[in-house]
């Protein structure tokens, strides 16, 4: 994770990759969506500014309660066949690094 993305210098939000947006065909515009990380599920946002993805909206909470830290990586995985838009998180502690 960047400071920007954890929010230490302002309120946290997450660009997605370019590569990774168009090699899953995430969809433009401002969309909902759910990030799912062991059993626990939150709301987010997904906007589309200049062709870019980001995660925003519900990204703070799903920060504080997960504690992320500066190096912390975290791998999204878009969930096929689901109502919603949904991505499961994985998260790889720096200190597992």
């Amino acid at each position: 994770m960047r400071q920007f993305s954890l929010g230490i210098s302002r309120k946290p939000v997450l660009e997605l990759g370019s590569r990774y947006a168009t090699a899953v065909n995430l969809p433009n515009g401002e969309q909902a969506v759910v990030l799912w990380c062991g059993r626990n599920i939150w709301k987010a946002s997904m906007v589309t500014y200049r062709q870019r993805h980001y995660l925003c909206g519900g990204w703070h909470k799903f920060v504080r309660d997960n504690d992320l830290s500066l190096g912390d990586i975290c791998l999204f995985e878009l969930k096929r066949n689901e109502r919603e838009l949904t991505m499961m998180v994985h998260i790889i502690p720096m200190k597992e690094l």
